[in-house]
């Protein structure tokens, strides 16, 4: 038959166009595949070129990904196979464009087979092209970071139209539908050929109207058009093979055409009254659902839905009795819940449920709320509202569903109209607790009901449903000051049924109910504290069943940290997350409930417990390594430190002794809180990142102690501040005896020091107070003196610099003594210089012979001071000599006169002269030590040049008459004891001092008195010096003679 060849011929060029289509996509995917291979291999050259070569592990051709998230369809491959096992079997045809042609990445390789199988090949166009790629490298971070934010932006938008993803992807589904058979154009042309006749018809009906019929003639003419539609869709769905789609679609055209008319005769042009167009709405609905029903056409089912769901909003503006929509949008849904499971699409539930959600939201704006008048149109309403949520949300979802699993599409509906159904309610009536009471009840009978016959995901919701319910009725129903008892007692008994029936959805929300209730919980002790400070109730009143609710609260929390951790349920990464943050705001809770407890107790002592509400905090963190809780412990410590700082702002003073009590108490327990932290933490929690900081806060503490006695003594006995320093030294070294710090060894040596000049100076004032630090000062350095040797390493190594201070401190005892002795300054000072000279000159120079045995406590005083001073031996040289050099210093101080001052004056010149003299001949271990940096020579020739200071002051002490000839001759005197002395091989350098001095006096007579000198003067002066310069030349040259004869 030519038909069924013509048949057969179609088919063949069907089956060559499929694999035709087959055999492009696996060539795109091919193609697709060596770009993505070139990009991974042009990157890498990149990296290589900017950070050195490196290593990438091999992947299989498997886990390539190809670029803008296309991959390898293994499909692909198994068409293209099956294309090419069938191509011999089919009749060539005239050669078709390659589509492909004018793909710029096939420009560099002429088959897709041929890149793949010639790897040389592609490695040579993959190196012409790295050039390219480089320069456009700071194109692609650019053209990436735009990318990035397109996917943000996308990701968002994504976010807020979830609930409209399942209708868009549905339409998009019925297209590719139509273009996977080849009919997308046809599918076009027919959406757009409808909408074209709708208007077309709309307008014809507008027309005829207003022209042409009556009424009864317009109405008829336009639903018998809009039927004869109808009837020509069903024809040709069921007599056209092949032709079932497009007569679904007419037959949706044709009930929209019944939906226009029926606007145009009612609301329109009010040819009939509002009730009858209603009633012809309904009518027109239920026909499309039994259209939809009888053809099996999805198209029908939700263009009946739309227009019946939608076209009765225009009749609210007219209406006697709008609240009638809504238990007409009930009828309707469960039209579209009934056709949902005829045509085994749940989709259609789902966008039935919102669009009666849009369609209630509207509709709220056309009446009054909430319901003032409640008659039986009012109480249907109510009653509709509450069935939509358990049509749609109970029977169409858990009834129904097709699904067991809850996945995040899945809870999108019972959410939303969740979330609806408690919204309505309480807009459209005042008794929205009650009506919420009788939900949470049916929720929980159904529960009970059909927990056997429902999976745990699906029953969960079911609880859920009804602890919502619940927790909104008691926000509406109970006092806002039990609201959050009743929270959390509803959040326990969710958990418990969440945990023994391992409902993941029911444990959620138990923990959302929990944290609110905790939450309104604080708030109430904020609303507590607000009325007290307006003064409207007693502290007891206003804070007493906050206190008990914050008691309930903390026990609460800590049942269900228990209920959790003792479960063996398996818990996900957030519920771990949450029962870290239940710890920490039961640690919170601790806190808040004792420190209320307390301020009811007393509220001006209240913060006195906080030290040891910290430690609660610390043994909390340390239990179970909670940050917060830790790092609010210290802050915890704040309110002390400002209650300390306002004591001294309302005192005015820093004494301890004046402020209020309750800021002693915040000093003393601020003070021991940071001295003992590190205790803590070194026993319990080493590990914490703040037992570094306690034990630098400890240390601080530690170097305070010492000095917590010193303002107080130095602001109202200042005249004992050596006395303090003394004993705070004492106790700074008993310290960092115990503690071992370097710090504290430190803070002594400068209490030490401190001590030592304090006394001094107390001292030098004549302060008798100063003579008592003296007292200390010595029992402390003698004890540590004779003791030093004998202690302990660690004493030692803690004594070390008093050992080494105790000979100079007894320096400073001698000096007090001596300069007790005279009121004279300049004496008392030149007497206390010579004996301090004195003192360190016997600390150089004794020495213990050998083989004698050292009795007595001066002689052991002796030797450990000697042993002291070794160390800073350069310093007690130093001291000896410059101290000997201060008597002859202070002559010019003093005028000559017979008394007993100047001859103690002169006795100390002389003493300390004879002194440095001493040092000198006996040429000591000193001398010997730092006659690099001082020789003998210039030691020699120094106490000769104070000798000629010390004569010359005290000659012009007289009169000048007397002063300038007795100079003279006493330099003369000088020169020729030196040229004697010189005599002396050892001496032998005095020879040229002697040259010396007889040139001073020659220029000194010449120069300086012959011009005062009167004649007796010179007489008495030239024949004087050169008696004395004959007599020692005669002599001089005897002597000398006399030693060449003996060395002869």
């Amino acid at each position: 038959m030519p038909l069924k060849d013509d048949v057969d011929q179609l088919k063949a060029e069907l089956a060559q166009l499929k694999l035709q289509h087959l055999s492009q996509q696996s060539s795109l995917s091919r193609q697709l595949a060596e770009f993505s291979a070139k990009l991974d291999s042009i990157s890498l050259q990149l990296e290589q070129q900017g950070n050195g070569p490196l290593t990438t592990a091999s992947t299989s051709t498997n886990d390539i990904i190809a670029p803008y998230g296309t991959t390898i369809d293994p499909r692909d491959e198994i068409a293209s196979l099956q294309s090419e096992e069938m191509a011999p079997h089919i009749q060539p045809q005239a050669p078709e464009a390659n589509p492909w042609q004018d793909d710029p990445w096939q420009r560099h390789a002429k088959s897709p087979s041929a890149a793949v199988d010639s790897p040389v090949d592609l490695q040579q166009d993959d190196l012409q092209q790295d050039k390219a790629f480089s320069q456009q490298a700071g194109i692609e971070v650019g053209v990436q970071a735009a990318s990035q934010l397109e996917t943000l932006l996308s990701q968002g938008v994504a976010a807020i139209m979830a609930p409209f993803a399942a209708i868009t992807e549905q339409v998009k589904g019925f297209y590719q539908h139509y273009q996977a058979k080849g009919l997308g154009p046809v599918f076009l042309m027919t959406v757009a050929g409808i909408i074209t006749l709708t208007l077309g018809f709309g307008y014809l009906l507008q027309y005829s109207i207003n022209h042409w019929f009556s009424e009864l003639g317009k109405a008829l003419l336009g639903f018998g058009c809009a039927n004869a539609i109808i009837a020509g869709g069903i024809f040709i769905r069921q007599k056209r093979a092949g032709m079932a789609d497009f007569g679904s679609g007419i037959v949706g055209l044709g009930l929209i055409l019944n939906y226009l008319c029926a606007y145009f005769i009612g609301p329109y042009f009010e040819i009939i009254p509002s009730s009858a167009s209603f009633i012809l709405l309904l009518l027109i609905t239920l026909a499309g659902y039994g259209l939809s029903m009888r053809l099996d056409a999805k198209v029908i089912a939700v263009i009946a839905l739309v227009g019946g769901s939608m076209a009765p909003m225009m009749l609210l503006s007219q209406s006697y009795a709008p609240l009638l929509y809504i238990p007409y949008l009930l009828l309707i849904g469960a039209g579209a819940l009934a056709q949902s499971r005829k045509l085994h699409w749940p989709l259609l539930l789902e966008i039935t449920a919102f669009l009666h959600i849009a369609c209630i939201e509207a509709f709220s704006y056309f009446v009054d709320l909430p319901l003032t008048q409640w008659g039986g149109a009012a109480v249907l309403a109510l009653v509709s509202i509450n069935a939509l949520f358990y049509l749609y949300g109970l029977f169409g979802f858990i009834v129904n569903s097709s699904t067991n699993s809850l996945s995040h599409r899945a809870l999108i509906l019972p959410i939303a109209l969740l979330a609806f159904a408690l919204f309505e309610i309480t807009q459209f009536t005042p008794f929205a607790g009650e009506i919420f009471i009788a939900n949470a009840l049916i929720c929980a009978g159904l529960y009970v009901k059909l927990k056997s016959r429902l999976e745990p995901s699906q029953s969960s919701l079911l609880l859920v449903f009804g602890s919502s319910f619940a927790a909104f009725a008691a926000l509406y129903l109970l006092s806002h000051d039990f609201l959050g008892l009743v929270l959390i007692l509803e959040a326990l008994l969710l958990l418990w049924i969440g945990l023994k029936e391992k409902l993941i959805s029911v444990r959620t929300e138990a923990y959302v109910l929990l944290l609110t209730g905790l939450m309104l919980n604080l708030y109430a002790v904020l609303t507590g504290f607000s009325l007290l400070g307006l003064g409207e109730q007693t502290p007891v009143a206003a804070l007493g069943f906050p206190l008990f609710a914050l008691i309930l609260s903390t026990a609460a929390l800590l049942f269900v940290i228990r209920q959790i951790g003792n479960d063996e349920l398996s818990l996900s990464r957030l519920e771990r997350q949450l029962i870290y943050l239940f710890k920490e705001l039961l640690s919170g809770f601790y806190v808040a409930t004792l420190l209320l407890a307390a301020y009811l107790v007393s509220n001006d002592y209240y913060l006195a417990i906080i030290p040891l509400v910290s430690l609660l905090l610390l043994y909390f963190s340390g239990k179970d390594k909670l940050m917060v809780s830790e790092f609010a412990a210290w802050l915890l410590l704040l309110p002390l430190l400002f209650t300390v700082v306002e004591g001294i702002t309302l005192s005015g003073s820093l004494s301890f002794s004046v402020q209020p009590l309750i800021a002693k108490l915040a000093r003393i327990e601020l003070f021991a809180a940071l001295l003992l932290a590190h205790y803590w933490y070194r026993k319990h929690y080493p590990s914490s990142l703040f037992a570094q900081a306690a034990k630098q806060i400890q240390l601080g503490c530690y170097l305070l102690l010492p000095l917590i006695l010193l303002p107080k003594v130095m602001r109202s006995y200042w005249e004992f501040t050596a006395v303090a320093l003394w004993l705070s030294s004492l106790f700074s070294l008993a310290l960092a005896y115990v503690i071992k710090h370097k710090a504290l060894e430190i803070e002594a040596k400068i209490l030490t020091w401190l001590a030592i000049l304090t006394t001094a100076s107390l001292c030098l004032f004549e302060v008798w107070q100063g003579l008592i630090a003296l007292l200390i000062g010595a029992l402390v350095m003698g004890f540590v003196l004779l003791r030093y040797r004998k202690l302990a390493k660690p004493w030692a190594s803690l004594l070390t610099l008093q050992w080494q201070l105790s000979p100079y401190y007894f320096a400073l005892v001698l000096a007090v003594l001596v300069y007790g002795f005279n009121r004279v300054d300049v004496v008392a000072w030149s007497m206390t210089a010579l004996a301090l000279s004195g003192y360190f000159a016997l600390l150089l120079q004794r020495r213990t012979k050998h083989g004698a045995v050292q009795t007595g406590l001066m002689a052991h005083l002796a030797i450990e001071t000697q042993a002291a001073v070794r160390s800073s031996y350069s310093l007690a040289y130093g001291l000896c000599l410059g101290l000997a050099l201060l008597p002859i210093m202070l002559h010019f101080e003093i005028s000559l006169r017979l008394d007993l001052n100047n001859a103690l004056l002169f006795l100390c010149e002389l003493m300390a002269l004879a002194l440095l003299a001493l040092l000198i001949l006996r040429r000591g271990v000193a001398i010997r030590l730092h006659q690099r940096f001082l020789p003998l020579q210039w030691l020699k020739w120094g106490w000769h040049g104070l000798l000629v200071l010390s004569y010359l002051t005290w000659s012009y002490a007289f009169d000048n008459m007397i002063a300038a000839p007795l100079s003279a001759i006493l330099l003369v005197v000088h020169g020729s004891v030196l040229m004697f002395i010189s005599l002396k091989p050892q001496h032998g350098d005095m020879i040229r001092l002697a040259a010396g001095l007889f040139t001073l006096a020659t220029l000194k007579v010449l120069l300086l008195d012959m011009a005062s000198f009167e004649l007796v003067q010179k007489v008495i002066a030239f024949m004087l010096i050169g008696v004395i310069l004959l007599t020692v030349s005669y002599f001089y040259q005897k002597a000398r003679n006399r030693l060449q004869e003996a060395n002869q």
